[in-house]
């Protein structure tokens, strides 16, 4: 399997601005909009960031706080879920398999709680 090139995880959600969810913008001719950030970081590493604003200014944005904070959980388990999938690509391979045959109940309730813990910290559960 080729090396990892990626920033390693886990990957953790941040709030832009310390004591607030969304922050008012103000503009010189006094029209004012809401703008809500959120980024993704790994230690010191800032992975990703994603933002919603409710008034469009040109810069790419979501529709809704909900779909940003949505989009931000889905980005911080990608490194989970990689892990997943490549567990999975090894337990389920033929050899994997023909090894544990008379185990093949265990190997599949192993899988299976691989895949629904990443799929729970991408759905913003306890992972």
């Amino acid at each position: 399997m080729k090396t990892h090139t990626h920033t390693q995880g886990p990957w953790c959600i941040h709030r832009a601005y310390a004591n607030a969810q969304t922050m008012t913008v103000t503009e010189d001719d006094g029209e004012s909009w809401d703008f809500t950030h959120t980024y993704i970081s790994q230690g010191e590493k800032i992975i990703a960031q994603v933002q919603q604003q409710s008034k469009s200014k040109g810069w790419p944005s979501v529709e809704s706080v909900d779909e940003m904070w949505a989009n931000a959980r889905l980005i911080a388990a990608a490194p989970e879920m990689l892990a997943a999938l490549e567990s999975l690509a090894v337990g389920l391979s033929p050899e994997s398999v023909e090894m544990q045959r008379e185990n093949l109940a265990d190997l599949c309730r192993v899988c299976r709680e691989i895949v629904e813990s990443a799929i729970s910290k991408a759905k913003g559960g306890d992972a």
